[in-house]
């Protein structure tokens, strides 16, 4: 452990550079030289160095990008914008791809900008800040830095917290009581009732899906697309589905009409 940011708050990421030199500079130090002496090992020793950085926040802050609420580059692979991301046609994934020489020099372009409105306004229109790891002429800050699965797939927009919350809940595809009919909401809470699992899986609040569950850390979330909601969902789809298309065409009638 070489250091650790001061707190209580959050750092920036123009904070998080200043502690971020001091790692790079061993880095750099490290890089072509693998034999030094030190104080415990007078002889020369070998080391072996890595670099890991297993949080998306964390990563689009030490690696100079913007996140995923940028309008114009919310992604760190490809030139996609924000309002392009969730059609369709998104899927088929032809937006250019951006590259680790590319985002390197709008890195040090944002460096030398002579005051903090150029580099807001910089950082507005390419989703680039400055970065301590672009000095690192063997890192390639767009290749080196890979999906963080938590986000991505648990909290993102992507499967989880999108299929469960988004799709199912707040559009109510899966339901609540009301005082005069059972709804999609009370089988599944009937099931977690019975449901065991082990210790290390975790464990799913009883009202998940209503207020009184709260929110679903990511933990809960992998819990809950591993385990129950993979046995219980294709049961409520196929006890309620003619049901609920009826009421659908019903609705359309009404539309129509």
């Amino acid at each position: 452990l070489s250091e650790m940011p001061p707190g209580p708050t959050e750092p920036t990421s123009a904070q998080l550079q200043n502690l971020l030199k001091i790692v790079v500079d061993d880095l750099i130090k490290l890089y072509g030289r693998q034999n030094f002496v030190t104080s415990l090992s007078p002889n020369l020793e070998i080391i072996t160095s890595g670099l890991k950085l297993p949080f998306h926040p964390a990563m689009c802050k030490l690696c100079g990008f913007a996140d995923h609420s940028h309008n114009d580059a919310p992604c760190t692979k490809c030139k996609v914008t924000r309002e392009s991301m969730f059609p369709s046609h998104s899927l088929r994934n032809k937006f250019a791809a951006r590259t680790g020489e590319e985002h390197r020099q709008l890195c040090f372009q944002y460096r030398v900008l002579p005051n903090q409105e150029e580099k807001d306004k910089f950082f507005s229109t390419h989703g680039v800040r400055w970065t301590e790891f672009a000095r690192l002429k063997y890192f390639d800050l767009v290749r080196y830095t890979i999906i963080d699965p938590m986000h991505n797939l648990l909290l993102g927009k992507c499967i989880a917290k999108t299929q469960g919350y988004t799709r199912w809940i707040k559009t109510n595809a899966l339901r609540a009581d009301t005082p005069k009919m059972e709804q999609e909401l009370h089988s599944i809470h009937d099931f977690l009732e019975s449901y065991k699992s082990p210790q290390w899986a975790g464990r799913l609040p009883m009202r998940v899906g209503e207020p009184a569950g709260g929110s679903l850390t990511a933990d809960k979330y992998k819990c809950a697309v591993t385990g129950p909601w993979a046995i219980i969902i294709p049961v409520v789809w196929d006890r309620l589905c003619k049901d609920a298309t009826a009421a659908h065409q019903r609705a359309l009638d009404r539309y129509e009409a």
